[in-house]
């Protein structure tokens, strides 16, 4: 999900936000991809985590962003945003 290498590589190289998204695999399944990512000096996307789910609901999310929290330890300086639309 997320490396050591890559906790470092945001810390000394990206902006301090966090973009967290899931979408939905075109497999026939309900499987969905969760992500999380940083944004490097130049503007472009630095992967930060991922992970495959079976699917969206809030104990994945729960489970997702608990494991991002842990690996990325403080993120009180930093700006987490989710765009999340209800389609109900």
């Amino acid at each position: 999900m997320c490396s050591a290498e890559v906790v470092k590589g945001f810390y000394e190289g990206c902006r301090s936000f966090i973009g967290v998204d899931g979408c939905h695999l075109r497999n026939g399944t309900p499987e969905i991809l969760l992500g999380a990512i940083g944004k490097d000096g130049n503007d472009q996307m630095f992967l930060v985590a991922w992970a495959i789910e079976e699917g969206e609901t809030k104990e994945t999310w729960t489970w997702f962003l608990t494991h991002l929290l842990d690996a990325m330890g403080d993120l009180k300086e930093h700006c987490v945003i989710s765009c999340q639309i209800d389609r109900r």
